[in-house]
């Protein structure tokens, strides 16, 4: 649909107010946690997808959306166009911000010479205006950006060039439109209140990080492994301390030790028992101290092994349980260096397996039958 307009020249005494603060010159907040050494951008990225799909990755990644939007064919659009074109230093100021570019025009493609992942540089084609990979880019949210943020608003007159900071909730926190290119002192500022308002928020790789320990929470609270499960939410929370994998990663914690503290009790029930079933208890005891090993039952676990370990009767099966335990270990260690191909790494756990000290566990007989000397 066609969109209504106003170039530089008519609209500078409609300039908006700013309505962030005027802190100026640092990168947004990162965060902290596990976030990744991230190599200094060479030029803006912008978001390849839907305005409805840029407001969700902020609402994921709990950071503000800038939107930069440019007319085609006016002076001061097209200064702001050749400055956009290879800005770095705005790329790095703007930190973990979701950012679209807004404009309808189409260009011819050009070759430019990228770094790839691994650091070395590529050609690559790209739109010979802004360098985004190809025109769609930029074009596919021409008509829903007027529609969400100016249709309702100033009569539906659309003073570009623009930039908007606007939140998750898709709240314009800053608007930057008075009649020149948005300075960029300005648009970094109105993203570092908005970023400062939320909170701390994830890059895109911190993203795919936090949802793949959200699934393995999820999957070992499923089969009761509750330390791993506490583990995997406790990591989570250490890269994502705002937005909306938090809440769930707090509630998976509390789960987690809840299932802990209830197998404590069970084992520390069944120790007071007789036979097979407190000899069972020992073994669960065991297991016990090493999936809850970091996690906030593991002072008690100790406690009740030590106890269990000054009583005689218990003693030598918790002595027995604790070497099979260490024996199914190696084992495991060993298979997994098998499945990466590290034959000599797997040889020297089996060797140690079947010695002394373990050569009469049921893991060390289950190493014998791989056969590595």
């Amino acid at each position: 649909m066609a969109t209504p307009f106003r170039s530089s020249a008519v609209v500078l005494a409609l300039a908006a107010v700013l309505l962030a603060p005027p802190a100026v010159g640092s990168p947004l907040p990162q965060g902290r946690g596990r976030s990744q050494q991230r190599q200094r951008p060479e030029r803006l990225e912008y978001f390849d997808g839907t305005l409805e799909q840029a407001f969700e990755a902020c609402r994921e990644r709990n950071v503000p959306l800038v939107i930069l939007c440019v007319l085609e064919k006016e002076e001061a659009n097209d200064r702001y166009r050749d400055e956009l074109k290879n800005n770095a230093s705005l790329a790095e100021k703007l930190g973990k911000a979701v950012v679209l570019l807004v404009n309808n025009g189409r260009h011819a493609s050009t070759e430019i010479r990228v770094r790839g992942p691994d650091g070395k540089r590529v050609e690559r084609e790209v739109c010979s205006a802004y360098h985004c990979s190809t025109c769609e880019v930029h074009r596919r949210n021409w008509d829903a950006v007027y529609q969400t943020f100016v249709a309702t608003q100033k009569q539906g007159l659309w003073a570009l060039p623009e930039a908007i900071v606007a939140l998750p909730d898709r709240s314009i926190h800053a608007r930057i439109s008075s009649g020149e290119p948005p300075a960029d002192s300005a648009v970094i500022s109105g993203a570092r209140a908005a970023a400062s308002k939320l909170g701390p928020g994830l890059s895109r790789e911190e993203l795919v990080e936090v949802k793949r320990l959200a699934e393995e929470g999820r999957r070992m609270g499923r089969a009761s492994a509750w330390g791993d499960s506490w583990r995997a939410w406790d990591a989570l929370l250490a890269i994502a301390q705002a937005g909306p994998f938090t809440d769930e990663g707090k509630q998976g914690c509390k789960q987690a030790e809840a299932g802990l503290r209830a197998e404590l009790a069970e084992v520390e029930e069944a120790l007071g028992l007789e036979g097979e079933a407190a000899q069972r208890a020992c073994r669960d005891l065991v297991e016990l101290a090493r999936d809850g090993a970091g996690t906030p039952v593991a002072k008690g676990v100790s406690t009740l092994l030590g106890k269990a370990r000054r009583n005689p009767e218990l003693k030598p099966w918790i002595t027995r349980a604790t070497l099979e335990v260490e024996a199914e270990a190696l084992l495991e260690e060993a298979l997994e260096h098998l499945r990466q191909g590290e034959e000599k790494k797997a040889r020297a756990l089996v060797k140690k397996l079947t010695g002394k000290k373990y050569g009469d566990t049921a893991a060390a007989a289950r190493a014998r039958e791989l056969r590595l000397k």
